[in-house]
């Protein structure tokens, strides 16, 4: 706040020094020569107004002051409201800044940096540039994550719809496999609240994913490499949880955010699902953390329990694809065919991991593997998915 005094309301104190300066009132553009010097936590103006006798004082807070950039020549500009100091005497403007060492890092903070000169410069810029990094690459992500999680059950179940559609188009399905599969699935005691829609894509390669809102795709190869039943409600029910947990959409929020948020920024709803759908394809590639792939083991397990099957499948599943692994890194072969080279297609996006292995040994310790039979409407569908393994349940 300005306070106006006498002028034997304050002096130079002993030993300090002044500062000529012109000051302008901010009620006219008229200037005043004047006097400055600081006492304590003030700056003190002292001045003649236009047809007086005696100067005046006014008295300005220094943390109300706002400073001028640096500079070597020219006039310094001391602002405080519409009232302003004008000087060439730079000491003022140090003198302000030693009084208030702390405020100058906080208030006036690329003056700071000018003073240190392009070191300084150099470390904001790097700074700033880690900043916009950090910003793209993790807070991004994580609110195209929590973006897409704000969309309905119904709405992701149509936008899984017309994503499987347009696979459908990518993938050579296998109508009649995928209809036995589907028989299969029909039969499945779900523990949760999305419809689960099955398909057979013919492929060599060893791979399924799940797309959202209850779509699961199936390759051949990887149907003929299993050995049960169990295993194959093991691997729906590990796909299924991805879609129950909505891991897909959450996935692929995260991949397309820069362009859902900016849909919405610009308020283009509809655009955010069209943006997801033509994305799509990165859930064929997509790579789980060991986090979702937890969750979705915990969740097959689940499946397994509701319909009386076996808890022990899935560590069987593991051990299955530990083996192709294996044969994979024995084989060192060029051939693309080769059964070990394409089962890393399921594990290059579905890490199996030690720990992800060693956590679901302990979730099944202490179960007992007295699993009930499928029931027969399974067992049949098993055989015809699989008429080439004498029993539906092969346990191995």
């Amino acid at each position: 706040m300005d306070s106006t005094s006498n002028p034997h309301s304050g002096s130079l104190p002993p030993g300090g020094r002044s500062h000529k300066a012109y000051f302008f009132d901010g009620n006219s553009t008229r200037s005043h020569a004047c006097t400055t010097w600081l006492t304590g936590e003030h700056l003190v103006i002292e001045y003649r107004p236009d047809g007086a006798n005696e100067p005046v004082q006014v008295r300005w807070s220094l943390t109300d002051i706002q400073l001028p950039s640096l500079s070597t020549s020219g006039l310094a500009e001391l602002r405080n409201g519409l009232a302003m100091v004008q000087t060439r005497d730079h000491s003022l403007v140090h003198d302000i800044r030693a009084q208030l060492p702390r405020r100058s890092w906080v208030r006036e903070p690329h003056l700071r940096v000018l003073q240190s000169g392009w070191l300084g410069i150099a470390g904001v810029g790097l700074a700033a540039v880690l900043v916009i990094i950090l910003a793209y690459f993790v807070a991004l992500p994580a609110a195209g994550e929590q973006l897409a999680l704000q969309m309905a059950k119904p709405d992701e179940i149509q936008m899984g719809e017309s994503m499987m559609e347009s696979f459908a188009t990518q993938l050579e399905i296998d109508t009649v496999r995928s209809r036995h599969l589907q028989a299969l699935a029909d039969e499945l005691k779900l523990p949760g609240d999305y419809p689960l829609k099955v398909y057979v894509a013919k492929s060599p390669q060893i791979n399924a994913f799940a797309l959202p809102g209850g779509h699961v795709v199936v390759f051949s190869a990887l149907l003929d490499s299993l050995n049960n039943a169990d295993e194959l409600v093991a691997l729906l029910g590990h796909e299924y949880g991805h879609v129950q947990r909505r891991h897909s959409l959450r996935m692929l929020g995260r991949a397309l955010s820069t362009l859902i948020v900016g849909g919405l920024v610009f308020g283009d709803v509809n655009g955010i699902s069209s943006t997801m759908i033509e994305g799509s394809d990165f859930l064929r590639r997509m790579h789980y953390s060991r986090e979702l792939e937890t969750e979705a083991d915990e969740f097959s397990l689940q499946m397994l329990e509701a319909n009386g099957l076996s808890p022990q499948a899935p560590i069987r599943l593991f051990a299955h694809f530990r083996k192709l692994e294996a044969q994979n890194s024995l084989e060192h072969s060029s051939d693309a065919n080769s059964v070990g080279k394409l089962a890393t297609t399921l594990l290059s996006s579905h890490p199996l991991t030690d720990d992800r292995i060693a956590h679901f040994r302990e979730l099944v310790k202490g179960i007992p593997d007295q699993a009930t039979r499928p029931t027969p409407a399974l067992d049949a569908a098993w055989q015809v998915l699989r008429p080439d393994l004498a029993s539906p349940l092969n346990r191995k």
